[in-house]
């Protein structure tokens, strides 16, 4: 989004209520835990990818304010780069804003970025929480670490969605993901079955 008139455009249909996160509705759900939305931006999602990374963080937050829940939207490359945190039922245009500005450069490595929503959902003491990484799965986790992933997941009670934007031919993703969703697949069917799933 570096370029100013496709970023102006973005969020005058942001503002118009006509990007993808208006079609991605579902029955809300009361008293689940933090979102925490994990944006890769790295060198290789340069371009569309980052739009749609940025698209899909929009339509998280917009979930989560209309939930009630907090929400924090951690940028990573191969390290955190920004996080960006939404109070419940917050909807502040300065930060959604810096949002919708990242660049993408560098890198991958995916255990900061679990590292830090982990410590976010444990450091809150909520259960029900969900993390979902965007990402074009190019990077993968060793055993070790996908180990302690799931027994943080398993105490408490979170889940890991995965929305992929690009090929995944390792099936990396599905190692740790409830579902791994493929932007090429993204229609406002299988959006709405996300959320109705995830939410």
């Amino acid at each position: 989004m570096n370029d100013p008139v496709r970023g102006v455009d973005f969020f005058r249909r942001y503002s118009e209520r006509q990007l993808l996160q208006y079609e991605l509705r579902s029955k809300e759900k009361q008293g689940r835990g933090p979102m925490v939305v994990l944006v890769d931006v790295s060198g290789s999602m340069s371009g569309s990818p980052l739009n749609w990374a940025i698209a899909m963080a929009l339509a998280m937050v917009d979930t989560a304010s209309r939930q009630k829940r907090q929400a924090l939207i951690a940028f990573f490359d191969t390290q955190i780069k920004k996080v960006v945190e939404f109070l419940p039922g917050e909807k502040n245009i300065e930060k959604l804003i810096e949002v919708g500005t990242v660049g993408a450069a560098g890198g991958t490595d995916y255990r900061p970025a679990f590292k830090l929503a982990v410590d976010k959902i444990r450091s809150l003491q909520y259960s029900r929480a969900d993390i979902v990484m965007v990402t074009d799965g190019l990077c993968y986790l060793d055993d070790g670490f996908v180990k302690e992933l799931m027994d943080a997941k398993k105490e408490m009670d979170f889940r890991v969605w995965s929305v992929l934007i690009g090929t995944d031919p390792a099936g990396e993703l599905k190692r740790y993901s409830d579902e791994v969703w493929a932007v090429a697949q993204l229609t406002e069917d299988v959006a709405g079955e996300l959320f109705e799933k995830a939410y």
